[in-house]
């Protein structure tokens, strides 16, 4: 197993509320409908990848602060014909009004999140 960090575009369905949490927050799913993942470039390794299957089991914490950790599990395919391999993803996603417009719309809107609302980290920091 190895950590990595590469920007991936992911198209969500619907997102569906699964109840509460003893910590107060929330915990949602979405079904990930496609995805691509790919290096920078003058990124090493050089990658690009199909997200062919996945779900992000996206928890939001009850503090009022439209804060979200995304909790993505998916099957990745490799461009180069390597065999597939699953990918979990996670991080810290602080909601921006354009973050929010986007979640909270739960209908297809065409948006995307815009590149650095989502990050890995221990805190969110606004």
């Amino acid at each position: 197993m190895f950590q990595l960090s590469l920007p991936v575009d992911l198209t969500v369905k619907t997102v569906e509320n699964l109840g509460n949490l003893s910590t107060g927050g929330s915990l949602e799913l979405g079904q990930v409908l496609e995805g691509r993942l790919y290096s920078e470039p003058g990124f090493e390794p050089n990658f690009t990848a199909d997200v062919l299957y996945g779900e992000d089991f996206l928890t939001v914490d009850p503090t009022g602060d439209n804060i979200a950790r995304p909790g993505v599990s998916g099957l990745v395919a490799p461009d180069d014909g390597e065999s597939p391999f699953q990918i979990q993803i996670s991080g810290i996603q602080v909601g921006t009004s354009d973050v929010e417009e986007i979640i909270n719309s739960n209908t297809p809107t065409g948006l995307a999140i815009p590149y650095g609302a989502t990050y890995s980290g221990e805190q969110a920091s606004q």
